[in-house]
């Protein structure tokens, strides 16, 4: 009584991968979009220092409310 499961070959296990890329929703430009501009603002914060916390803070209270 072992725990062996079976293994699917590679045309079974591309039929499955096609059926469950069919359940999924499709990905939207707006996903796209907003994954993009993460993305590219994070890549632009990584070379910055916080020098002064204030201004810090106002700058993402600014675009926490953008985002809203």
């Amino acid at each position: 009584m072992g725990n062996k499961r079976a293994r699917l070959s590679d045309a079974d296990a591309d039929l499955v991968l096609n059926d469950a890329s069919r359940l999924l929703p499709p990905p939207s430009r707006r996903l796209f979009l907003r994954n993009a501009t993460g993305l590219g603002t994070l890549a632009l914060l990584t070379g910055c220092d916080i020098v002064d916390a204030r201004a810090a803070v106002r700058a993402l209270r600014i675009v926490s409310d953008f985002n809203d």
